[in-house]
């Protein structure tokens, strides 16, 4: 790599850090700029049910991106199948930019299957944060 391109690939690299600091700082500004009573805040349950939606959305996208999931993402896969009475295999197909559900015979599931296991997904992952969290 010449000097000339290690020289342009910091000046972007800085260029990109100046319009971010800049975006910090006019957000801020912004904010001091808005009416009190137009300010939102959150109690303390608002901001932990956050954290648990905010964790529940990594966790189960864990479960769609690994082969082998493992820790509380693997407690979670094993509980749903529990429930379910199957084996299940998560993917997610970029044509569609869709997440498909398998079978053990790899065979996909119907679209309300689907969303009736990605819905109870959700619940189980929340129920064990919320057990975790409190």
């Amino acid at each position: 790599m010449t000097s000339a391109k290690i020289l342009s690939v910091i000046q972007k690299y800085h260029d990109q850090l100046s319009r971010t600091k800049r975006a910090v700082v006019f957000k801020k500004a912004m904010r001091l700029l808005q009416p009190p009573e137009d300010r939102v805040t959150l109690s303390q349950e608002g901001r932990r049910k956050e954290l648990i939606h905010k964790l529940s959305r990594e966790i189960i996208n864990n479960l769609m991106v690994s082969k082998e999931p493992t820790g509380i993402a693997l407690e979670i896969k094993e509980s749903l199948e529990e429930k379910l009475g199957q084996r299940l295999f998560f993917e997610f197909d970029p044509k569609e930019k869709s997440i498909i559900v398998r079978r053990e015979d790899k065979s996909r599931l119907a679209k309300e299957e689907q969303e009736e296991v990605l819905q109870t997904l959700r619940s189980l992952t929340e129920e064990k944060l919320r057990k975790i969290i409190s």
